[in-house]
């Protein structure tokens, strides 16, 4: 059984309550509080050999647990307030490495505006494995789903796609490219950057929204299946930095990475045809590329196509846990 069919099985039916409003099918819960603000809830784990190796910078590794989680935050459009932070540790773990981890997260605090509220820490014989969970804020009424998608909604995504899932690529082998590209790549893989202005920006434009953690492909989907509809997804159309366009033009057989390599963190939402204008205008008052990159279609099927609108066919739109 796939990752998305466990979570509907066995952890679905143990979200349903009378103030949780979003049950487990967006990016985080959401808790309906009190008449103005709803509580958003959202968790994420690093695990040791899978997500990071013990050499990889702790100072890093903390940014990327925190600014995951931030990054659910910003695609329901919601604005961070506090986290808690399960650890559990071998004794390979020295306080050098903690003192740089948390030196991470005192950084991204300051610039998140979020602080520690508490979590726990035990011993443990196997792999490091971090886990955080951020607490986040909206006014009522007011949140991104994935279901909100129509008919006839264009799609969006913010900033450049691709980027991380090269970066990996580039710190398993040895590519031919540029030391500037290499390092620019590497960076957006340990360092995203989680859109929480843009997000909230969003809240009275979006239709649905989430952020491209698992694929641009997948997370495309995921808003299909909500929203019972089938969308377009322009290959030809993707915002590519000027480094994963070098890398590709090298290594071509890296390019179905720009669709189904994850990590991104960027926010993929839908929107009005009408509303295009509206947000254009907001990506030049924020400064964040926001490029059109799909349709929305009656049909539930969904759609990759190279420039001649001839389907690409890929295997997986992205990454399983399971």
């Amino acid at each position: 059984m796939k990752e998305f069919k466990k979570i509907k099985k066995f952890f679905s039916p143990l979200a349903k309550s009378r103030i949780n409003g979003t049950s487990l099918d967006n990016d985080a819960a959401l808790l309906e509080l009190s008449s103005l603000k709803n509580l958003v809830v959202t968790t994420d784990t690093l695990v040791e050999k899978i997500h990071f190796g013990l050499t990889d910078s702790p100072y890093l590794i903390a940014k990327k647990l925190m600014r995951i989680n931030l990054s659910d935050l910003a695609a329901m459009g919601s604005s961070p307030l506090a986290y808690l932070l399960n650890l559990a540790l071998p004794k390979k773990v020295t306080d050098q490495w903690l003192g740089r981890f948390t030196l991470g997260l005192k950084e991204d605090q300051r610039k998140y505006n979020i602080f520690l509220a508490g979590g726990d820490t035990v011993a443990t014989t196997g792999p490091i494995v971090l886990s955080l969970t951020a607490f986040g804020s909206n006014q009522k009424g007011l949140y991104h789903k994935r279901s909100g998608a129509k008919e006839g909604d264009f799609i969006f995504v913010s900033g450049t796609v691709g980027d991380s899932a090269l970066g990996l690529i580039s710190i398993k082998k040895e590519l031919k490219i540029p030391k500037k590209d290499r390092e620019f790549l590497i960076q957006k893989y340990f360092l995203p950057e989680p859109r929480i202005s843009l997000g909230e920006k969003l809240l009275t434009i979006a239709s649905s929204a989430i952020d491209v953690s698992d694929g641009l492909a997948q997370d495309i989907n995921h808003i299909c299946m909500s929203s019972g509809i089938g969308a377009q997804l322009f290959f030809s159309k993707l915002p590519i930095s000027s480094s994963a366009k070098l890398l590709l033009k090298n290594y071509p057989k890296f390019k179905k990475k720009i669709l189904n390599g994850g990590d991104d963190y960027e926010i993929v939402f839908t929107a009005s045809s009408e509303l295009e204008k509206k947000i254009e205008t907001l990506s030049k008052k924020t400064r964040i590329k926001i490029t059109k990159i799909g349709v929305m279609t009656r049909t539930k099927r969904f759609k990759i196509l190279d420039h001649q609108n001839h389907e690409i066919k890929i295997k997986h739109l992205g990454y399983q846990h399971f």
